[in-house]
């Protein structure tokens, strides 16, 4: 979709909208969401190996909520 969108605008809109900010908060609410890896990388058009690798921070704060909740 992104891909789409970024041949439709200009290059100075291109600057403007920032597709990729787009597309990186649209993954952080699919991986928020709990959705399978395998669903969200579809959803992405990404490997599940190259979320992990760009979403690491997303996972380590995950964790470092759920070792708050555990132990308080």
């Amino acid at each position: 979709m992104s891909n789409k969108a970024r041949a439709l605008l200009s290059a100075e809109d291109r600057q403007l909208l920032e597709v990729r900010q787009l597309r990186h908060h649209s993954a952080d609410a699919l991986l928020d969401a709990n959705l399978d890896l395998l669903r969200v990388s579809e959803l992405l058009s990404t490997s599940p190996d190259m979320i992990v690798k760009t979403y690491a921070d997303h996972y380590r704060f995950k964790a470092a909520e759920d070792v708050k909740r555990i132990f308080g």
